[in-house]
């Protein structure tokens, strides 16, 4: 199964291929650019550096937010049409697990627990926390919208009961660490991918009709 993974829900535009449980490009950009302008050119781009035509893919697997309004709703308008045009599924993806599939893939194997956090403005940050159990997660807490220093409590809570370090990702990571140490921030390194959203889409448990793909901008 041949799979095109989209993510712009953030400032990050990102295109990945996959197929089966190969990774066979991905092409990303943080410059904040428009999606509009930066998304199809970098798909096109993609398609043919890895000599797949559009219409070989069998899955369109798209990140649906939180996150920009804009962003996810030109990730999910431009998934949705090729999905329509070829009469294929959709595969939509929280924002938030795939950032924290990103994080699986830099720590597996490690304990860990993993926080995955977009800024909400308004000192607010959309949320979800898993730990990493070998080569899985397990949700620890539902992804929510809630105020920084509420989450700050809930992971002080969760790495004293747990007794293991606390590891943030995404673009609020490091106004989330605050002044507590043992918060790691994966900002750095683990931003948006395509690629996580290409593996997640695996799980026909993601997949729809395109006419029922819906994004969330609220949690």
């Amino acid at each position: 199964m041949v799979i095109l993974g989209i993510e712009t829900a953030t400032k990050t535009t990102s295109v990945a291929l996959c197929e089966d449980r190969r990774i066979l490009g991905q092409f990303t950009t943080n410059t904040a650019q428009v999606h509009s302008k930066t998304l199809l050119p970098m798909i096109a781009a993609l398609l043919d550096s890895t000599k797949i035509a559009l219409q070989e893919v069998d899955l369109f697997a798209v990140s649906c937010g939180p996150g920009s309004f804009t962003g996810v709703r030109i990730g999910m308008s431009v998934a949705k049409g090729f999905a329509v045009a070829g009469k294929k599924l959709v595969a939509v993806i929280s924002t938030l697990r795939g950032l924290a599939e990103n994080a699986l893939r830099l720590w597996i194997n490690q304990e860990a627990i993993v926080c995955a956090v977009i800024d909400a403005r308004c000192s607010r940050v959309y949320s979800g926390i898993w730990q990493i159990d070998g080569e899985k997660l397990i949700t620890l807490r539902e992804e929510k919208l809630v105020p920084i220093s509420i989450l700050q409590e809930e992971l002080e809570e969760c790495k004293e009961k747990m007794k293991l370090p606390v590891v943030l990702v995404g673009d609020a990571a490091s106004i989330c660490c605050g002044e507590r140490p043992f918060f790691v921030s994966g900002e750095l390194v683990v931003s948006p991918s395509a690629a996580s959203i290409c593996i997640l889409a695996r799980d026909e448990g993601f997949w729809c009709a395109a006419a029922e793909a819906r994004p969330n901008h609220c949690i």
